[in-house]
């Protein structure tokens, strides 16, 4: 169990359930902004994406006319403002969630199997097919992108200089956008630098494909599920050689030792969704089994079980864990959605300085003017003194000089903010995604389906 005061929790029991969400994958918006956790990605089997509250569970928008098959993997940008979902009718989407248009389109020639963006900018994307062929997208060196096939952008295949082109059947991207993992059918962790695509290391992991791989927040740790039933857990470290500070096209330093081999001795089940909590101190692990809804989660420090969440008797599809509370949602192959919190215990005494816990019941003795009521007549006097008083609207008194001297200063402000504004806009571009403030604009009116929510 971990003993640290300040970590996250695990969550204990289902809260909700959405019982008609017929989804695939789900994803919390894990990023570098303000509004980061507030959000979920829903991908559903007909095609539509679905963005959810976190707080209310409500559909907040959806996103269609994009796909027409089974959405596979969704993905959200380092602040959020864009969603790349992947799907089996072979396109990669990108949506700008500010007017939830089409920002562009890339298309392969073989389904989709995952998608994710580099947390360090929204123009680099890698991409997995069920070919088991892994494509780097990179836009960083495109002037203007418009809503396409993405036939302009920059494609490289990845595997290829080590030679295990057609083998790859995951990827993700370090936290600092440095380097990329690969797992192979082989067996094997390719550990690929971004920038020049050259093979920084190879670390072998047994005979069985890598299915999945996952790093947490800070880089340093990385956990891989295989085909052989085994969640592993290595130590992730990256330094920079003296050589790669004089020539960046020279690979950075990677240290990828193994630490944990997590198993299910007994069943044998295998993983569907592995990943961190989100402050990385534990790992957990979505099992795959037929008449089973259990997610198993381990201490990371120690290496050892932490508890198992039971959940409904349909199988694990898809899990993940929120960035900053203790919550956790799965989905199941029927297509519902278990959202799975910790409720926090109340603190009654927190609330006034002289509130008293009571452990049994005890009689009151009231005080003898306690519960007296006030003297009719006296508060009809009062009323009625307050309906006579004199109510100036018109002069500002004091007040005036101060308000004037404010309007100045904010006219001024106002047009020095113009000329910066008109004067930005020739540069910025319309797919930047730099703002850390940045939430998904509200709407009045939504013709959404009604997602039936069961609280357990």
């Amino acid at each position: 169990m971990n003993i640290n005061p300040f970590a996250v929790q695990a969550p204990d029991s289902v809260e909700h359930t959405l019982s008609h969400a017929n989804a695939t994958c789900i994803r919390f918006n894990h990023g570098k902004g303000l509004f980061a956790g507030h959000f979920m990605a829903m991908g559903r089997m007909d095609g539509l994406v679905m963005i959810l509250s976190t707080e209310t569970k409500g559909v907040l928008r959806i996103l269609e006319g994009g796909h027409v098959k089974s959405i596979t993997s969704v993905a959200w940008s380092p602040f959020n403002r864009f969603l790349a979902t992947a799907s089996l009718d072979w396109n990669v989407i990108v949506w700008d969630l500010k007017d939830c248009s089409r920002a562009y389109t890339i298309r392969f020639d073989a389904p989709v199997a995952s998608v994710q963006f580099s947390p360090v900018t929204n123009k680099v994307l890698v991409v997995v097919l069920q070919t088991q062929q892994a494509f780097l997208i990179d836009q960083r060196r495109r002037d203007n992108v418009s809503e396409s096939s993405g036939s302009s952008t920059k494609r490289t295949e990845l595997g290829v200089g080590s030679g295990d082109a057609g083998s790859i059947l995951s990827a993700t991207i370090s936290p600092d956008g440095e380097c990329i993992v690969l797992g192979t059918s082989k067996g094997d962790l390719l550990i690929i630098h971004l920038d020049s695509q050259q093979l920084i290391q190879r670390v072998s992991s047994g005979s069985s494909g890598v299915r999945e791989v996952a790093l947490d927040k800070l880089g340093k740790t990385l956990v891989t599920n295989s085909n052989d039933r085994a969640v592993r857990l290595y130590s992730f470290a990256s330094t920079k050689s003296a050589a790669s500070i004089e020539n960046d096209s020279i690979p950075i330093q990677v240290n990828c030792t193994l630490q944990h081999k997590f198993q299910d001795l007994i069943n044998r089940t295998p993983w569907s969704g592995i990943g961190f909590s989100g402050d990385g101190e534990y790992v957990f692990g979505g099992a795959t089994h037929k008449a089973a809804h259990n997610i198993y989660i381990w201490d990371r420090g120690a290496g050892v079980l932490d508890k198992i969440l039971q959940g409904p008797r349909d199988s694990l599809v898809n899990v993940d864990w929120h960035p900053n509370r203790p919550m956790l949602a799965s989905v199941s192959h029927t297509g519902a959605i278990n959202v799975w919190f910790n409720m926090p215990t109340e603190i009654w005494s927190a609330y006034a300085p002289g509130f008293e816990e009571l452990e049994e019941n005890i009689v009151y003795e009231e005080r003898e003017d306690e519960f007296d009521l006030e003297d009719e007549e006296e508060v009809t006097r009062r009323k009625k003194d307050e309906e006579e008083a004199h109510v100036d609207i018109l002069s500002l008194g004091p007040q005036q000089s101060v308000l004037k001297r404010k309007r100045r200063q904010l006219a001024n402000r106002m047009e020095i903010d113009g000329e910066e504004i008109a004067k930005g806009k020739s540069e910025e571009s319309p797919f930047d995604d730099d703002d850390e403030a940045f939430a998904i604009p509200v709407r009045i009116s939504l013709d959404v389906p009604d997602l039936e929510i069961d609280q357990d």
